[in-house]
């Protein structure tokens, strides 16, 4: 993930704990539950969302639990999962099918992201979507946006060798804002703007 490399990077441009093991993005077995684990057991084939949020602030509360002001991360603050073994709470796990092929399993974190957005924004078929950020995650949001219906999809994309990946994706341009203006081609593309 891009954000192990943004730890990793000098000057850090992601704050991890020195000496912690980084790694959050997961299919996992579980060996071995705490005592008050009742939805899984050993041998369960699970996934995890890293972000441990405190369930008791005011903005926990009210739902919001992926801004909480005292969240901790797996593989930030916490040892993560490059480790032989990793501690997460039930709560963050969900079961899957060990049928589901480990190279497909492995993307349920970064597409939580992208459908946790969609959520948010909430996106209704015909709308125009503009998306700064042709990575992995952008290339997610492009590939649900046209799933979902989105009129036109535009994102920002700089790097050559993943512009045929945003196009296989539904983009509909690619504005490289090295070479253009993003509100020029936005509005060439969507004269009333995006929705």
């Amino acid at each position: 993930c891009g954000t192990d490399v943004h730890i990793l990077a000098t000057p850090p441009l992601y704050p991890a704990t020195p000496g912690k093991i980084i790694g959050h993005e997961m299919v996992g077995e579980v060996v071995e539950c705490g005592s008050e684990v009742t939805e899984f057991q050993a041998g369960d084939r699970v996934i995890m969302d890293n972000n441990i949020a405190c369930g008791t602030c005011e903005i926990c509360r009210l739902g919001d639990y992926n801004v909480c002001p005292n969240m901790k991360s797996i593989g930030m603050e916490i040892d993560g999962t490059f480790a032989q073994y990793c501690v997460a709470p039930d709560s963050n796990l969900a079961k899957i099918n060990k049928d589901v092929p480990l190279e497909r399993a492995i993307f349920a974190e970064p597409l939580n992201v992208a459908f946790g957005g969609l959520k948010k924004v909430k996106m209704m078929p015909g709308d125009n979507v503009v998306i700064v950020g042709g990575g992995p995650i952008g290339m997610y949001f492009v590939k649900l946006c046209k799933q979902m219906g989105a009129g036109k999809v535009l994102v920002t994309g700089r790097s050559p060798s993943r512009r045929k990946y945003l196009e296989m994706s539904g983009a509909d341009r690619i504005i490289n804002t090295r070479e253009e203006d993003l509100l020029t081609a936005v509005h060439e593309e969507m004269p009333l703007g995006a929705d």
